[in-house]
């Protein structure tokens, strides 16, 4: 026959363990995150997107599948480096303009005090 230990010793290990594994998914759940985080701000995210859009509005290929998917993301990502130069542009107009004006919030500062 098995003997049973004390009942109080084997809850607290039965709450350590659960409370150690808690704190595993969550290191997990904060590495993914952390990942996620990173694919999103480089962009590849939204490549691979774009990539999958654009296998399901054309089809498959008929040649390579690989060389189709690098064109596709050098596409997208020429893409976004043309839109980002225009929003570029369109803030360094407005910046230069409020420098020109002098409605800006530093120069308004500047002649009040």
């Amino acid at each position: 026959m098995r003997r049973r230990g004390n009942n109080k010793s084997s809850k607290r290990s039965k709450r350590r363990r659960r409370s150690e594994s808690k704190r595993k998914v969550s290191q997990v759940l904060s590495y993914k995150s952390l990942g996620l985080k990173t694919l999103k701000q480089s962009g590849i995210l939204d490549s691979y997107q774009y990539l999958l859009t654009s296998l399901c509005k054309y089809g498959l290929p008929t040649g390579d599948l690989y060389e189709f998917s690098a064109l596709t993301v050098l596409r997208y990502e020429k893409k976004v480096k043309q839109q980002r130069k225009g929003d570029l542009a369109v803030r360094m107009k407005e910046r230069t303009e409020t420098k020109e004006t002098g409605k800006g919030k530093f120069t308004r500062l500047a002649i009040e005090g």
